[in-house]
């Protein structure tokens, strides 16, 4: 966690020194508002990761986990063919 805050800071303060604020800002802004935006799946996320507090699911959640990675890489290509035959010639390489 302080790493993150650390990377954080100097991402900030670089970008205070070229003065760039308003690309930052509206970059970010871009990223959490209007379609496609990434807060529905941090939100999700957090969800997830707070009822993995409760050791009874853990297990479950940590199966939604891994399956909400793997949905947010697949949306990320919308439906790109190539992404999905360049992993089955990769597995079929290392299976041969």
């Amino acid at each position: 966690m302080p790493f993150f805050l650390l990377v954080i800071g100097l991402i900030l303060l670089v970008v205070s020194i070229r003065g760039n604020q308003d690309k930052l800002i509206t970059l970010v802004k871009s990223d959490f508002t209007g379609e496609g935006n990434f807060f529905v799946w941090v939100l999700a996320i957090v969800i997830l990761v707070a009822l993995g507090y409760w050791k009874t699911i853990r297990p479950v959640t940590d199966a939604f986990i891994v399956l909400l990675l793997i949905v947010i890489v697949l949306a990320a290509y919308k439906g790109n063919k190539d992404l999905i035959s360049s992993f089955i010639s990769q597995v079929k390489e290392g299976t041969a």
